[in-house]
């Protein structure tokens, strides 16, 4: 299941991105079963709500994929109606998420770099207005995938 808790949903692009990059994997291994849900109220009661109504129509879910900080919502339910067997993954190394993480309810955390990534752009912006140097299009960055086991080393 791939759960989007926004309120602008449609206006966020890299919530959008992930979307696209999660269901193309997904279909490209002949995998159509992809439940989708989008939550558009962030508060912890209305995500209760919607994941309790989906894990009860589909109660064989086994993996759910957040698609941005706000996994610590899911994992507190998910903590609540003690489903083990459920596999969570989501973004950021926030305090909320680290606590889940801890615990063995978040199993992965995704962590993009938000600080370098921001130094990177400056730095370029700075370059290129200072040295005339060329901006690259596309630079991609490392992402960093973090568990119960390597949180303690992790630098943010």
């Amino acid at each position: 299941m791939l759960v989007n808790i926004s309120k602008k949903i449609k206006s966020d692009h890299h919530i959008q991105r992930k979307e696209e990059g999660f269901i193309a994997y997904f279909n490209n291994h002949n995998e159509t079963n992809v439940i989708n849900l989008n939550i558009k109220n962030t508060d912890y009661l209305s995500v209760e709500e919607h994941i309790s109504f989906i894990l009860v129509k589909h109660p064989d879910i086994k993996i759910i994929f957040v698609t941005n900080s706000r996994v610590s919502k899911v994992a507190q339910y998910i903590e609540l109606v003690n489903r083990e067997d459920i596999l969570l993954i989501g973004y950021d190394f926030i305090k909320e998420n680290i606590e889940y993480l801890e615990k063995g309810i978040i199993d992965f955390l995704i962590c993009e770099k938000p600080q370098e990534q921001a130094y990177r752009g400056i730095m370029t912006l700075y370059q290129h207005l200072t040295f005339a140097v060329d901006i690259q299009k596309n630079y991609f960055m490392p992402i960093d995938i973090i568990t119960k086991e390597n949180y303690q080393f992790y630098r943010n």
